[in-house]
């Protein structure tokens, strides 16, 4: 669903081959661009559905497909227990319009209600820096993707404290992914062809041009400093690696440590809520991502 459309012409028919090499058949939801009001801009192959029949017919002869317009896909049926969850208390903070179902209650100081009431999604509009609507260790699960970072360090601090407040004391959670200033860093000095001899990992180093789908900031950024910027301070109140949100999360609270992938618990050994949390939420940005998983320090 809404991917086809993101693809440039020229790729498609690479794309559309390799599609039928591996897959037995195919079923694409697709933007065909009607009434695009151009607020994604990477969107790049806006086409009518006849044009991409052809592209399939002309590039994988006999492959079985089906193509319909991406808004008919999202518009299925869900399951109830999709729509509604598990009567869990489960908060997702400055969702924006990467909401999540499964009952979860999405959560952003923009007007999202146009976008949330049609999907089906569990949408407040609230400013998190006046606190959280929600009574003293009522919440099951809190996730927070890429917003963390919108915070000043002062606002970010009496946030976490509210979290703390209102998730449950023995069974709660929390996970935050934010944009690593220590491997975007690191990258930085990749880019430009420095050395950090004292490090022996470098297999998650990579040129910054290899970020320029994040925004179009990053893309237009004429030097590797440029798109560290973009990357760590355009819109953004705060930076955080690995020791600062630690250190934060200590003072509000929490017992936290560093997670691996977003799949990859941390050493929280057998935790449900953050099990809940993996399974039913994404990290958009997986390839700078710091995620930090906590619970509340008890006692």
């Amino acid at each position: 669903i809404a991917v086809m459309e993101h693809v440039p012409e020229e790729f498609l028919p690479a794309v559309i081959r390799e599609m039928a090499r591996t897959c037995r058949r195919g079923l694409h939801g697709v933007d065909f661009g009607h009434g695009d009001d151009g607020f994604d801009k990477t969107h790049c192959t806006l086409r009518p559905r006849e044009f991409w029949l052809q592209e399939f017919a002309h590039h994988a002869p006999g492959w079985p497909v089906e193509i319909l317009d991406k808004e008919e896909l999202e518009r299925g049926v869900l399951p109830q227990e999709v729509l509604m969850g598990d009567g869990k208390v489960k908060l997702e903070i400055g969702s924006f319009t990467t909401m999540t179902p499964f009952g979860w209650i999405n959560i952003d100081i923009h007007d999202l209600a146009a976008f949330a009431e049609p999907n089906n999604y569990r949408y407040v509009r609230h400013d998190v820096r006046q606190g959280l609507p929600f009574q003293t260790g009522s919440v099951d699960c809190i996730h927070e993707n890429h917003f963390f970072e919108h915070l000043s360090y002062k606002d970010g601090l009496n946030h976490l404290r509210e979290c703390r407040r209102v998730l449950k004391p023995q069974t709660g959670a929390m996970r935050i992914a934010v944009p690593d200033a220590k491997l975007l860093a690191r990258s930085y000095l990749y880019s430009t062809g420095d050395r950090i001899d004292d490090v022996d990992d470098k297999t998650h180093w990579c040129d910054l041009a290899e970020f320029a789908e994040i925004s179009d900031g990053v893309e237009q950024a004429p030097t590797a400093a440029a798109k560290l910027w973009e990357l760590l301070f355009s819109g953004h109140q705060a930076a955080y690696d690995a020791e600062t949100l630690l250190h934060f999360l200590k003072e509000a609270g929490f017992d936290a440590r560093v997670s691996g992938l977003h799949s990859v618990a941390s050493d929280f050994t057998g935790h449900s809520g953050l099990r809940q949390i993996i399974r039913e939420t994404n990290d958009t940005h997986p390839c700078l991502s710091l995620l930090v998983d906590a619970i509340p320090a008890v006692g």
